[in-house]
């Protein structure tokens, strides 16, 4: 009779939603976009920008086509990559303007 009785106090244990799944190139784009970034402000590759720009671009589509989350990272991803390269063209473009200039015009 307490066996009967402990079981019915315990109740069902509660359903297990399973929400929809996260991009995985959103979630990527995001982390090169992070990356590419932090390697542009250092002077470094490029690449990691580029492939955050595109992962990101490719991530929002396919966001948008089949309803999964990540619509936001796959965003954050193209602004932290397209960030990074317009920070390194900023610093080439700084360094070649030094470089021309000579830098002793004072």
């Amino acid at each position: 009779m307490q066996q009967s009785q402990a079981q019915m106090s315990y109740g069902a244990p509660p359903p297990q939603v399973r929400g929809q799944a996260t991009n995985t190139l959103a979630i990527l784009s995001l982390i090169s976009g992070i990356i590419g970034l932090f390697a542009c402000l250092c002077g470094l590759l490029t690449v990691p920008a580029v492939a955050g720009l595109v992962m990101g671009f490719i991530a929002l589509k396919k966001v948008q086509e089949t309803g999964e989350k990540g619509r936001e990272m796959a965003i954050a991803g193209m602004v932290t990559g397209g960030l990074g390269l317009l920070l390194f063209i900023g610093w080439v473009i700084f360094y070649v303007i030094l470089r021309m200039g000579g830098g002793s015009h004072f």
